[in-house]
């Protein structure tokens, strides 16, 4: 994806359901340093990480270790 002049890999994809997740892996993902994007669409919230920062993603727990209060490195880039 691109925007703002930024280039963003998508990261995960959450039910929209589960919009609390995706915003709680977005705070991460900005907490350590990486550029987040958050897109919506009325069924399912998707993560975007910046190109240019995806490499500070690495120390960030999965989007599952997330949802259940596990912490644990699993963003591979």
């Amino acid at each position: 994806m691109y925007s703002d002049r930024e280039i963003y890999r998508l990261c995960t994809t959450c039910k929209a359901e589960d919009r609390q997740k995706a915003f709680a892996l977005a705070l991460s993902l900005t907490e350590h340093g990486a550029q987040a994007c958050i897109t919506c669409k009325r069924t399912e919230y998707k993560v975007w990480v910046s190109l240019r920062t995806q490499h500070l993603a690495a120390s960030v727990p999965s989007p599952k270790a997330i949802a259940s209060g596990v912490h644990g490195i699993a963003l591979a880039v």
